[in-house]
């Protein structure tokens, strides 16, 4: 039985607790993970905006439009890691 609120990794056929209670404050994490995945999400707006606009795709260089979609990539990464790690901290504040 997993220790409450305590991180879970799997290494091999083995279970390893690192106990986080005490050490990390569920609201004020899932609080900066919420203000960080609205960042992300406006980024991508915008990123998305600019590659769906066929002015910029005709007028860019193919460079420009390249990184534009090398940042989408990037930044639709980086938001679902977000949401992967709120959701661990939402399960581990309800423990």
């Amino acid at each position: 039985e997993p220790p409450r609120m305590s991180a879970t990794a799997v290494v091999g056929e083995m279970r390893i607790f690192v106990p986080l209670e005490g050490i990390v404050d569920p609201d004020a994490e899932i609080a900066r993970l919420n203000k960080e995945l609205a960042k992300i999400e406006k980024e991508l707006d915008s990123v998305a905006k600019k590659l769906s606009n066929r002015d910029f795709l005709s007028k860019a260089n193919p460079d420009a439009v390249q990184k534009q979609k090398d940042r989408q990539a990037e930044l639709s990464a980086k938001l679902a890691g977000l949401g992967s790690g709120l959701e661990k901290m939402r399960a581990l504040k309800g423990a």
